[in-house]
């Protein structure tokens, strides 16, 4: 199933943020710009089409003066949340954002690890892989940043995670090592490691496959079954490919929304920190009694200016997830 994204795209001029459900003439611009425009002061990122997050990006994760939460974020203390749903959800499932005091209304749990530089992208400290809680003795220079460029970048807008090949086929070989089932060539475009799971549902599959953890500064992030695997074929001849691909940079690493599903995010931007908790982001997510839900006006949302939601409809803009 191909699945969807919406951008809720509030003017940039407004200090009010209440529930919402986005439509297709709401886009700005961007959603049809080149997937590589980057806002001033961004290193370039080339991308392919697929890995472009559009509009998503510009508005909702950057540090930069153009972004969303740059141009509002003294009104919501800096700080906002999302929750995106699994990439198989349904249609009427939405990915809720939350500003302000409603964005730790979900964070019970939740580990914080650092925003290292101060630039338009969310720099992080990765420190190491892990597979089944072993590192995998990649040296943590490959993921740092060497005062000119790469690093790890935390980022909702490229859709799935980007790694050096060292840490890639690093990764790969240990998966390999720890499943019984056999590589083969790969069958999705753009991942290089694949294996045979003929004759697995994938849940059966989702048993004999080890966890995949990045340990960040301060805090480890385990990814799902399906945060880290694309299953594709019929029930006699079934396939599984790492989700993650070879980096298209230079030098960064990125982790793409694809991992980023089912999983609470909070950009605490005030005390420089990216925290995370698992969630199922298909259920309702709960919103602090302080929170200004309805319609209002601009006037008075400034006013109180302390909390907000978001919620977007998963119809109307392709965000680049397998079918």
């Amino acid at each position: 199933m191909a699945s969807s994204l919406v951008l809720c795209l509030v003017s940039l001029l407004m200090v009010t943020i209440s529930t919402t459900t986005c439509t297709p003439q709401e886009l700005n611009r961007d959603a049809n710009s080149d997937p590589t425009d980057r806002p001033s002061g961004s290193p370039g990122r080339p991308e392919t089409a697929e890995m472009s997050g559009g509009p998503w990006r510009s508005i909702q994760a950057e540090l930069g003066d153009i972004s969303f939460p740059s141009q509002l974020g003294a009104s919501f203390g800096n700080i906002f949340s999302y929750c995106l749903v699994p990439a198989k959800g349904v249609a009427t499932q939405t990915s809720p954002l939350l500003f302000g005091s409603a964005a730790l209304s979900n964070a019970t749990g939740i580990q914080y690890t650092p925003i290292l530089y101060n630039t338009s992208l969310y720099f992080v400290g990765l420190q190491a892989i892990s597979v089944a809680g072993q590192p995998l003795g990649i040296p943590s220079s490959v993921f740092a940043n060497n005062g000119t460029d790469g690093g790890t970048i935390f980022d909702s807008g490229t859709t799935y995670t980007q790694l050096q090949p060292q840490a890639l086929d690093a990764l790969g070989t240990a998966l390999g090592g720890k499943m019984p089932f056999t590589q083969i060539p790969s069958t999705i475009n753009g991942f290089d490691y694949c294996w045979d799971a003929s004759g697995l549902t994938d849940a059966d599959i989702a048993k004999h496959v080890p966890t995949v953890s990045f340990n960040f500064t301060g805090a480890n992030y385990d990814l799902s079954f399906d945060n880290t695997f694309l299953t594709g074929g019929d029930a006699l001849f079934r396939t599984i490919c790492l989700a993650i691909s070879r980096g298209v940079l230079v030098s960064e690493s990125i982790i793409g929304n694809y991992q980023q599903r089912n999983v609470y995010v909070v950009y605490d931007r005030a005390n420089s920190q990216i925290g995370f908790v698992p969630r199922n982001c298909g259920e309702a997510v709960s919103v602090s009694p302080s929170t200004t839900t309805g319609t209002s006006s601009a006037s008075s949302s400034a006013s109180a200016g302390t909390s907000g939601i978001l919620s977007c409809d998963l119809e109307q803009l392709s965000f680049g997830s397998p079918s």
